[in-house]
């Protein structure tokens, strides 16, 4: 298994904005799943309506889709706890700017071959969030809904990879969704 990583992953993959050369039939084969389903049946279609923007991970040698991410503006409400925690007390805004994770899914054929690949895409998510900040809109955090539902576990990749659970939502049985954050910019502490 080929461990992947910011630095070597252009020697295996490219990452593209979805558009309709992209061979997003021949992702996965469980057509019942919901990530599956997003990304053959609708992620184009909010792409083109400006809900959210898809990027896929294509690996150079088949042009296979390896994963996928689709990324939407977020605003996020954060206790006091987790306001100093980014060194903002003083902050009059009771909502910070936030670039949110709609969806993330890994091919199943693909993630036999290498390790990292939802990983990475988390990575390349916070360097969208830096684009931003340096050219367009403001972002401080990162937010994802994890699918508890689907996954039970997927909490605990999240928080591998930097994310906590907002404090201000209650966490239920009856809840599908766990939300979760993590500062962009968590060196400048």
């Amino acid at each position: 298994m080929i461990l992947i990583t910011p630095d070597n992953f252009s020697n295996y993959f490219t990452i593209e904005k979805l558009n309709i050369s992209h061979r997003i039939g021949e992702f996965n084969d469980d057509n019942d799943n919901e990530y599956t389903l997003f990304l053959k049946q609708d992620a184009m279609k909010h792409q083109e309506s400006h809900i959210s923007n898809t990027f896929v991970l294509i690996e150079k040698e088949t042009y296979i889709i390896a994963a996928y991410i689709s990324l939407i503006a977020d605003a996020v409400t954060l206790q006091d706890e987790e306001r100093a925690q980014l060194l903002l007390p003083d902050i009059a805004f009771e909502t910070l700017p936030a670039l949110k994770i709609a969806k993330l899914a890994v091919s199943k054929k693909l993630s036999q071959t290498y390790r990292r690949l939802g990983s990475l895409m988390i990575d390349f998510s916070r360097s969208i969030a830096d684009q931003c900040n340096e050219r367009f809109i403001a972002c401080r955090v990162l937010t994802v809904d994890a699918d508890i539902e689907y996954d039970k576990n997927l909490f605990v990749f999240y928080e591998k990879n930097g994310f906590s659970a907002l404090r201000n939502k209650k966490y239920t049985k009856k809840t599908r969704t766990l939300p979760m954050w993590t500062d962009v910019y968590p060196d400048i502490r």
